[in-house]
């Protein structure tokens, strides 16, 4: 995002308070068991959260709450991860477009 640790942080607790707001409402949980790159070697559960029909990453990333980052694998609806990303850009511009969250400069 460009901005201060402070910044950083307020996004932060915005993000986690609208996460816990999201999951209050029935949601969905996809699991992949794979061994994570880097220095760990135990294995850990990448997921998918869906609420509402709706990626909660595109819903955070439309609101400017978080960065496009992570593990790229087949979504759970089979869409290639490669499309997934540049559907995640194309909110992503929106958000930036529209100054929402962190892309407001605030």
């Amino acid at each position: 995002f460009g901005t201060t640790t402070n910044v950083a942080l307020r996004y932060a607790a915005v993000a986690t308070e609208t996460v816990a707001g999201l999951l209050r409402r029935p949601f969905t949980v996809y699991t992949k068991f794979i061994d994570a790159r880097g220095s760990s070697r135990t294995p850990r559960y990448y997921a998918m959260v869906s609420v509402d029909d709706v990626f909660l990453c595109e819903q955070l990333v439309a609101q400017g709450l978080v960065r496009i980052y992570g593990y790229r694998s087949v979504l759970p609806d089979g869409t290639a991860s490669r499309d997934h990303i540049k559907h995640l850009q194309t909110i992503e511009r929106d958000a930036k477009r529209r100054k929402v969250g962190a892309w407001s400069g605030r």
